[in-house]
């Protein structure tokens, strides 16, 4: 997989269709609240 920086949740939807080729990584400057958004999103899509 190659990583893909992820900011918000609009940036993890892009991955949908490439969840197979691209990994999120979260940024380091995203919110506690925001990343558990983000963790629980990419379960819900299957991306890793």
């Amino acid at each position: 997989f190659r990583a893909f920086l992820v900011n918000n949740l609009k940036e993890l939807e892009m991955l949908l269709m490439q969840n197979r080729k691209f990994a999120a990584e979260i940024g380091h400057t995203v919110s506690a609240p925001n990343r558990k958004k983000i963790i629980e999103r990419a379960q819900q899509l299957a991306i890793k």
